[in-house]
């Protein structure tokens, strides 16, 4: 899924689900009460599919980073950037599942990190 149109009473809008999330929770309400208002059963399936397919990337990119970080040595530039990267993914992975949570979500929805 590329782009997401939510056509409302007035007009509409145009969302680059890649640019634009994950989003925080507080920024993500606004979006996401337009979604479930005007959205259809569909375009909300397809969007969850979608989250669901990037937390599996995350997740998949932790695990990397995560044997990069044990397999170098401790303190070295290697292992704090490994590090850097793996907190920058798990952070982006709970932004995401938080975000599949708010349209109801599908089997990573109830997902606790």
């Amino acid at each position: 899924m590329e782009i997401l149109k939510v056509d409302y009473g007035n007009g509409y809008i145009r969302f680059y689900v890649d640019g634009l999330l994950p989003l925080p929770v507080r920024k993500a309400k606004i979006l996401f009460d337009l979604i479930n208002e005007y959205c259809s059963d569909n375009e909300k399936t397809e969007l969850s599919e979608h989250l669901s397919k990037r937390i599996a990337e995350c997740e998949i990119r932790q695990k990397e980073y995560a044997n990069k970080t044990f397999n170098c040595p401790p303190n070295s530039k290697e292992c704090k950037e490994y590090t850097r990267l793996f907190k920058r993914e798990q952070r982006i992975c709970s932004l995401l599942i938080k975000n599949l949570n708010m349209i109801g979500g599908t089997e990573n929805g109830n997902k606790q990190i």
